[in-house]
């Protein structure tokens, strides 16, 4: 039992349980190190995507943002012209004579006339709407 001999099975058992677990240990610190990685990849790809994505909705506010204010240029510049042309100058000129008349006689007559011209006047000069023929 005491023998002075070593027992080369014992080592050679001892060494390969050694391997075994630095293999699995070294196996368990690469397949972390990977999800870590991947992980970060995940989120810097995620956060240049959101900005991506602000940047795009940014870009289309300012687009809607641009049309919106060139829609209200040409309709208020459509509105001048109509305004000023023969017959929104004939309804304006109408409206206010009407309106003047309304003030002197105060009659339902006058009131219906006027607004009847007015209303013509700025369903023409807004939306263009023709007035029907009076």
């Amino acid at each position: 039992m005491n023998d002075p001999t070593p027992n080369y099975i014992a080592w050679a058992i001892t060494i390969a349980i050694a391997v075994v677990i630095g293999n699995l240990a070294s196996n368990w610190i690469t397949a972390q190190y990977a999800e870590f990685t991947a992980e970060q990849a995940l989120q810097a790809i995620t956060r240049a995507t959101q900005q991506q994505a602000d940047s795009m909705r940014n870009q289309a506010n300012a687009i809607e943002q641009r049309n919106a204010e060139v829609q209200r240029f040409q309709l208020e510049k459509a509105q001048q012209q109509r305004a000023g042309d023969v017959t929104g100058s004939k309804l304006a000129r109408l409206c206010e004579e009407w309106t003047r008349t309304y003030e002197q006689i105060k009659s339902g007559f006058a009131l219906q006339e006027r607004n009847k011209f007015c209303t013509q006047r700025d369903a023409y000069v807004n939306n263009g709407t023709q007035p029907r023929p009076y």
